[in-house]
Formats: structure tokens, sequence, C-alpha cells
């Protein structure tokens, strides 16, 4: 009797997507880019071809970091149509917008003129992030380091609402550093995770110089906001204990660090 594998779906992310996208690639040695869109695009499959052991065990190493798994048998996802064990392909995806549009443009011009509601605010206008910070501003920045940094990508929340993604990396005698950023609107940031990876003796020197200069990014033209910051950030990475979370509010921006020594996060966001 031939033997039964299994499959890894990841339905979605309920904690930090950051030591998620670390653990992907890892485990299942795949680009950092194609953890981030599996993540996004989720529910979609991790791995196939899984014995049950490695499969169960996978999966409970992903949800103790805030992902929701389904361990699934790989021979029924056979019989789904081709599409639905994969994430959504993107090209797709711009097809069927295009054919959206076009739809919507012929049924705009075939409809009988009439009185048009009062317009409101557009959704950029609407959005409050990061005052000051664009992601043309940390990507120029960051790009000025030696950071390689993607090009931008999109997804869809289950609001609906296009969030715009960046990432940015730099590998430098073995210490490796991300920087992950969102926004709705190119005119602000939302969010931002910066991360920093010492495999080995961990340096907590290196972490608090590299996200003190992230930190910085969150009150461009506020000194003072600044240095309290980097106060903060130094006097947290020295008492953290391990894998213990820490947060605060800074003239009305959210700071929070998290992750082991070896891979500690910083997120902002407003």
């Amino acid at each position: 009797m031939a033997e039964i594998i299994y499959a890894l779906r990841l339905v979605k992310i309920t904690g930090e997507k950051e030591p998620v996208i670390l653990w992907m690639v890892s485990k299942l040695s795949i680009s950092r880019g194609k953890a981030s869109d599996l993540i996004y695009f989720a529910p979609s499959i991790l791995a196939s071809d899984l014995a049950y052991s490695v499969a169960d065990s996978y999966r409970q190493e992903l949800e103790s970091l805030g992902a929701m798994v389904e361990v699934e048998n790989a021979d029924l996802l056979e019989n789904l149509p081709a599409n639905a064990s994969q994430p959504i392909n993107k090209s797709c995806i711009w097809v069927l917008l295009f054919i959206a549009f076009i739809i919507f443009l012929f049924v705009a011009f075939n409809q009988p003129e009439k009185t048009q509601p009062k317009a409101t605010p557009t959704q950029s206008e609407e959005i409050i992030g990061i005052s000051g910070l664009t992601p043309s501003i940390l990507k120029t920045n960051l790009e000025g380091f030696d950071f390689s940094c993607s090009d931008m990508r999109s997804a869809e929340d289950p609001l609906d609402q296009t969030w715009y993604l960046w990432y940015c990396e730099k590998k430098s005698s073995g210490i490796e550093f991300y920087v992950d950023y969102q926004t709705r609107t190119f005119k602000t940031v939302e969010t931002l995770d910066a991360t920093v990876i010492q495999y080995s003796n961990p340096d907590i020197g290196v972490a608090d110089h590299f996200l003190e200069y992230m930190a910085t990014f969150a009150f461009l033209n506020d000194s003072t906001s600044q240095d309290e910051a980097h106060t903060w950030i130094n006097q947290t990475l020295k008492s953290r204990k391990e894998n213990e979370v820490i947060t605060k509010s800074i003239n009305s921006i959210n700071f929070s660090i998290s992750g082991p020594q070896t891979a500690i996060i910083l997120t902002i966001s407003k």
C-alpha cells in the first residue's frame, strides 16, 4: 500500500509575520520574497510530499510562531482545481482586474444619467501614517547604506483594501538586516518592521545601533522624540528577556520589540 503523503497549508497569520518568514526561509529553503508572497496571499500551500510526522511537526512549530496551519492529505489536493492548492498567480490577478475594469466601463457608460451622490474622501486622504515618512524616503535612505530593496508589490486584505509592500535587505559579516514596510497610499508609511539576525553570539550593540537608526524615521522632524525612542530601545535591549515582547507609545507612534536575541524585531506603526 502506497504511503500517504501530506501537505502543509497556511491559513493565516495571527501574530508577527517576520518570525514566520524566517522559519520558512530556514526550514523550506525558499527565498524571502516567495515566503512573503505565500503569507500575503494566504491561504496557500507551503509544502507537499511530506510524511505526516514531519508535516505535523512543522504545524506545531508554525503555530508557536503565531500562524494558523492545517495538515492535509496531498492526494486529495490533486482532485481540486489546479489553482486551489496554490497561491493565486499575480499575473492572473492583473488579467482578472483588467477584465473587471472593462466590464465596469461598459456598464458605467451604458447607464441612464442620474444624480451622483456626494463624493466621499479618497482612501489616501483618510489614511494617517508616520508623519513625514514616505516609501521613497525610506527606500532611498536604505539603498544609500547598501540595502537591496524590492520593487513595490500589492496585496488585498480581508476588507478588500489594497496594501503596497516593500522589503529591503543587507548581509554583512554574517549579520543580516531586513526592513519590511507597508502602506495603503504612496504618501506615507503605516507599518515598518526592522529585523537584525545574528545566528551565533548575538551582539546587543549591533542590534541597538541598527534599530535606533530605524527608529529615527518615526520622527524625521522631531529630535526630542528621536532621543526618547533611542533611549527606550537601548534600555529595552539591555533588560529584555528572551522572546519577551515590550511595547511603548512615543508621541502617538507605537513601538514594539520582540523575537529571540538572534532575531530581534522592531515594529513601528501609527
